[in-house]
């Protein structure tokens, strides 16, 4: 990272002149009263992953077909009954409304289940009744304690004039969802199952549902957004900082040490409108510093987030009321000291977090932090012995050749033993990714000399000049090394690791030995080698390698029946 900003620093200061007169500090008691009026835990909340959401969609889908296939539930009301598992945690205010009606529509309906599974259904729609309006009721309460904490004193959003972007992607995609879904219904007959005749439709109405559920929340959230630039809003002075996930945290003023965030929220800059010709003319000449600053930033920004950790803490104002589900605008100190503030608006919805959740947070970075601490006192220690002299050389050894083994080994037994396009699509898959990876897993060499770093390629060996050196870090279990030249593409070596373990035995992975040793021979001059490497230590040429990996899978291909 190249950020020299540390805990100690305290929180990069926002300018008095961008703080509205009287905006008071979500201070630690406002924050305590704040959380007090969360949901309990047990209620379940929107989650911050698109991952889980998306999983947790699918399940809709699936419980649709299946309470059509083995409950004997109509298809709409299937399908109505499956989609509260998106609603009670990302729409719960739907769910205070559809689950008593789809519960009513259970119950009267003449025809469907027997009236046993339709009682138990009818139970669960009531628990999830009970958990939604608990989420609605919390709401309430959460905006009523921001409001108090900010005491009538409102303020207009600074970048009121930038285009309200907000919920026009989910608004495009809940059309595309619904479009599919009309599709769905439209050829029903040809996906037919001959279990159920229902159980296409369901599955195409739960489709439908939450076409309209994205469809109707990206328009929710579009006036809420707008809402924010239309008239003066409740503003509040709290530290922010960017995650290690790059959703941004934000704390109670007066926690310097950010110790306990309160919620969470997607952000993105705010575009303001266009400036003046005159003003562009103006700039034109600095467009290739702006564009190299940018790219470095860029940069700066995927190594922190492949080091997973977090930007540093700033002070800034907090446009709008907090609470599950609400939009803000941000206005934060830069995260270089002398550059603009940042004004940022939500890109998703306010995610609380509960003091249990923000604990348990606290103590893994904390746990992380003095884990890290450890590993650096034991690469410490190990590059010490790092001098000038000889040539070094890293390479592959056993470990590298039974990882090649096993990949080889897997290939061969998901291939082989189909036959036909089954076995010759996948066939030249495989064969396409292993001519391009298992050479450079099993015969991998780096050479450090005095004019810099040799590596292995394809056409030939490659060469970084130490001042030309960019980055070696090992991060997770792979290591990376890149140059400033654009044209250099990086390099990278991945090896198996069991990082808990490392630290329980107090041994030091290869990847972090080999990093921390080129990292001290880049940073230290007087500890690279006296002489350049001869022409047959340096970086591999594996196409030879390519070639015999080519030939022997297309050998396995054919032979072997």
């Amino acid at each position: 990272m190249t950020s020299t900003y540390t805990k100690g620093d305290g929180p990069l200061p926002l300018p008095d002149a961008l703080v509205p007169d009287g905006c008071p500090a979500l201070d630690a008691q406002a924050a305590r009263r704040w959380t007090a009026a969360l949901p309990p835990l047990r209620v379940p909340a929107r989650t911050a992953t698109g991952g889980a959401t998306f999983a947790v969609s699918v399940a809709a889908l699936v419980a649709s077909g299946s309470l059509c296939l083995y409950a004997g539930l109509p298809a709409f009301a299937a399908a109505l009954v499956a989609l509260h598992l998106v609603w009670l945690p990302a729409r719960p205010e739907a769910a205070v409304l559809t689950a008593p009606l789809t519960a009513v529509l259970l119950l009267v309906a003449p025809h469907g289940a027997p009236l046993a599974v339709r009682l138990a259904v009818v139970v669960v729609l009531a628990a999830v009744w009970g958990l939604a309006l608990t989420r609605v009721r919390a709401r309430a309460r959460q905006r009523a304690a921001a409001e108090a904490a900010a005491g009538g004193v409102t303020a207009a959003v600074p970048a009121g004039r930038a285009p309200v972007r907000r919920g026009r992607f989910m608004t495009g995609a809940g059309v595309l969802v619904v479009v599919s879904a009309a599709v769905l219904f439209g050829f029903q007959d040809a996906w037919d199952l001959a279990e159920d005749r229902q159980a296409v439709p369901a599955v195409a109405a739960g489709v439908l549902g939450l076409g309209l559920t994205v469809l109707l929340s990206g328009l929710l959230a579009r006036r809420r957004a707008g809402a924010l630039r239309t008239a003066p809003v409740p503003v509040l002075r709290v530290l922010v900082r960017e995650g290690a996930d790059m959703d941004t945290e934000v704390f109670a003023a007066d926690d310097s040490a950010a110790l306990c965030p309160l919620f969470t929220v997607g952000t993105a800059l705010l575009d303001e409108d266009d400036e003046d010709d005159e003003d562009d003319s103006e700039h034109h000449d600095d467009g290739d510093k702006d564009e190299e600053a940018a790219a470095q930033e860029f940069q700066d920004l995927l190594d922190r987030i492949d080091e997973e950790q977090p930007g540093p803490l700033r002070e800034a104002v907090l446009y709008g009321v907090p609470y599950d589900g609400a939009e803000i605008v941000l206005v934060s100190a830069a995260e270089t000291p002398g550059e603009p503030p940042v004004k940022e608006g939500s890109t998703g919805p306010v995610r609380p977090l509960s003091e249990h959740a923000a604990r348990r947070r606290t103590t893994r970075e904390t746990r992380a932090a003095a884990d890290d601490q450890a590993d650096r006192e034991r690469l410490d220690a190990l590059t010490a012995s790092v001098a000038g002299g000889q040539v070094r050389r890293w390479r592959a050894g056993p470990r590298d050749w039974a990882m090649g083994l096993v990949a080889l080994f897997l290939a061969t037994n998901l291939v082989l033993d189909e036959s036909g396009l089954w076995r010759w699509i996948p066939g030249l898959i495989a064969g396409l990714l292993g001519v391009g990876a298992l050479p450079h897993i099993v015969a991998w060499r780096v050479t450090a000399d005095r004019d810099g770093l040799w590596l292995d390629g394809m056409k030939g060996p490659r060469h970084i000049a130490w001042e030309h050196l960019r980055v070696v870090k090992a991060v997770g279990s792979e290591l990376k090394i890149d140059s400033t030249r654009r044209d250099f593409v990086e390099w990278t070596l991945f090896s198996p690791r069991w990082r808990r373990l490392e630290r329980r035995l107090g041994r030091v992975h290869r990847l972090d030995r080999m990093a921390a040793e080129i990292d001290a021979l880049w940073k230290d001059e007087a500890r690279r080698p006296a002489e350049p490497a001869a022409a047959r230590h340096r970086g591999r040429s594996l196409w030879p390698y390519a070639v015999a990996t080519a030939l022997v899978w297309t050998a396995l291909l054919f032979l072997v029946p």
